[in-house]
């Protein structure tokens, strides 16, 4: 899932993000980063399943951009938040 979010102060929307993010438990993947884009991982029950979800936020202009792929298989969630994150990075590279 890729979304875009406009704002006058691009920087501190993405910062925002990201403390709010680790106040839920999401936790830094440096391996999985793509251009300088750092990657937060997380746990999560979801109808009484664990899902991983992998998440991504970066500037490009005055966008903010969120990367994110869900699963309940921990792989299967890294290797299509890679492929995703790789795809959106040549569509709108990071500032």
């Amino acid at each position: 899932t890729t979304l875009f979010r406009s704002t006058g102060d691009p920087k501190a929307l993405a910062k925002t993000i990201t403390t709010d993010q680790e106040r839920f438990g999401f936790k830094e993947v440096t391996d999985a980063a793509q251009q300088g884009v750092a990657v937060y991982s997380s746990q999560q029950e979801n109808a009484g399943r664990k899902v991983y979800v992998l998440r991504a936020h970066y500037v490009t202009g005055d966008n903010v951009i969120r990367v994110e792929a869900f699963d309940p298989d921990e792989v299967k969630a890294k290797d299509h938040f890679a492929a995703a994150l790789q795809a959106q990075l040549n569509l709108t590279a990071p500032e």
